[in-house]
Parts: structure tokens; sequence; C-alpha cells
């Protein structure tokens, strides 16, 4: 089974047109973002994080889901266009509503707050974060 970061990261890319990686601006990355020359300025790191249990949000053991932990960093050129890239990616992730991947069915993935910014990195480049919780079926 996949983890829940590749399951986000595949379907912004089938479903919203984003890519993979490469030198494309906004390209997704399943890891932090690479700091090398052939990488846009503007990308974004799709990572697993735990789940966030702070707000009382955790599923009975009799219900068979699973919720995990997925953070979107976005780092880019200009203070809010990172930002701007992160509540766009946001709107498209909520829209999904309940979805299946494969025979895994998604209940949603739900933001926990909004995008905050983090630093600017040796480059001057902002860096901004937002974290999901994601609830899909247990297998």
């Amino acid at each position: 089974m996949n983890s829940a970061p590749k399951d986000v990261l595949d379907r912004l890319v089938t479903v919203n047109g984003y890519t993979k990686g490469g030198s494309a601006d906004w390209g997704l990355f399943l890891t932090i973002i690479p700091d090398s020359g052939d990488v846009s300025d503007n990308a974004i790191g799709v990572l697993d994080t735990p789940p966030n249990r702070r707000d009382g949000f955790q599923l009975r053991s009799r219900y068979p889901m699973k919720t995990d932990g997925v953070q979107l960093m976005a780092r880019g050129v200009g203070r809010e266009t990172p930002r701007t890239q992160l509540e766009t990616i946001t709107d498209l992730i909520i829209a999904w509503g309940a979805f299946y991947v494969g025979t895994v069915r998604y209940q949603g993935i739900f933001p926990q707050e909004e995008p905050f910014f983090l630093q600017q990195d040796g480059k001057k480049r902002y860096v901004w974060l937002v974290n999901f919780h994601s609830v899909r079926q247990q297998q």
C-alpha cells in the first residue's frame, strides 16, 4: 500500500495537472525539496508526518480507518508566492472530498491550519508549510 504523501502527490499530478520533480515551476517532490541547480526555485515537497493529535481528532479502534499526517512544504521566490501556491493546493485537496486510490478509500484529507511561514533558506527563498490529516481505510 502507498503512503498518504505518495497518494497526495500522485493525485495532484493525475487530477490537478502538477508535475513530479524536475525543473518545472512548482514541481512536486516526495521528500524535502532538493537544493540542486536543476530544480526550480519554486518547488513543493510532500512529506510524511505524524498525525497531529492536539485537536482531539482520533478514530476509535472499532472503525477500520487510519489517520496519517501529510505536510506540504513550498519554497519560492517572493514572500507570498509559496503561501499562495499552498492555498491553491489546499483548496484542490479539500475539493477532492472522499476518493479512492486503487481499492483504498480516503474519507478525505483535511488541513490542520492555514499555510504558515517557516524561514528564508540560504539562497533567500521563502519556505512555507501546511499540515493535513488524511483519513483512509485500514489495510
